[in-house]
């Protein structure tokens, strides 16, 4: 069964907790109570799949930043949350992502901004659904405006959630297969006159792998061979994988596969 553990943050008050209470348990209630945090399992059948979720429900309240980034920290896919009707609860929403970026280190990660409490009148809305959509696109996220109240769109936050994730995570897979080769060891001498100089290159990028200043960098550029008695610089063009190179007396041999 795939495991996805979810975090669900947002400003106090914005209903994430009756988001997660209304998916797993089907209720609701209007008695607000602050949260410090909550956890939820619950199994998923999505696609003809099982998926496993634990929701981490975190707390809005900034005094606890330290426990909530740790909690960012293990979590696989996020959920941020906003109320339509709270202007200050929508301009959050950027800082919190801002977190979840440089805590993961990571910019590709499945991630739902929730314009929540729709239900409401139209008349105390403070933030349309147009600038939710911009901001979503802006900071490249998944989008849906919900009602915890009225249970609507409240599965498919986790349902699209869930989708995206597990895209993601195929795509990792086929990266890793692609790329079967990762960079073991840059083993090179100090001396361009060493007859030996092997490395070992995995990654379906394009890379440049110069001997000068024993330095290893990407290159957008296409692949060739350039050689001199001062450098020596392998350019590997994408879905290209070379198990190893050596550099004798000037020479480069035993690619095992074709460069052009």
């Amino acid at each position: 069964m795939n495991k996805c553990c979810i975090c669900i943050s947002g400003e106090p008050g914005v209903g994430k907790s009756s988001i997660v209470q209304q998916f797993v348990k089907n209720d609701f209630s209007t008695q607000y109570t602050p949260t410090l945090e909550d956890f939820y399992n619950y199994e998923l059948n999505l696609d003809e799949e099982k998926y496993n979720l634990e929701i981490i429900d975190t707390a809005g309240q900034e005094e606890f930043c330290d426990l909530k980034n740790n909690y960012i920290l293990n979590g696989n896919a996020f959920i941020i949350v906003y109320s339509i009707c709270c202007k200050g609860s929508f301009k959050e929403v950027k800082n919190i992502m801002d977190n979840i970026i440089n805590i993961k280190d990571c910019q590709n990660i499945p991630i739902i901004i929730v314009g929540n409490k729709i239900d409401i009148d139209e008349k105390e809305r403070k933030v349309s659904t147009l600038e939710g959509k911009n901001l979503a696109k802006q900071l490249n996220c998944l989008f849906i405006e919900t009602s915890a109240k009225q249970n609507l769109n409240i599965s498919k936050i986790f349902t699209t959630l869930v989708k995206d994730w597990n895209e993601k995570q195929q795509n990792i897979k086929k990266f890793s297969k692609k790329s079967s080769y990762s960079i073991k060891n840059i083993n090179c001498s100090s001396t361009v006159k060493s007859k030996e100089k092997q490395i070992i290159i995995s990654d379906i990028n394009a890379y440049e792998i110069s001997f000068q200043n024993n330095s290893l960098k990407k290159s957008n550029s296409s692949d060739n061979f350039n050689h001199s008695s001062h450098k020596t610089t392998i350019k590997i063009k994408q879905n290209i994988s070379v198990d190893s190179i050596q550099k004798n007396n000037g020479k480069i041999s035993k690619p095992k596969c074709p460069v052009q």
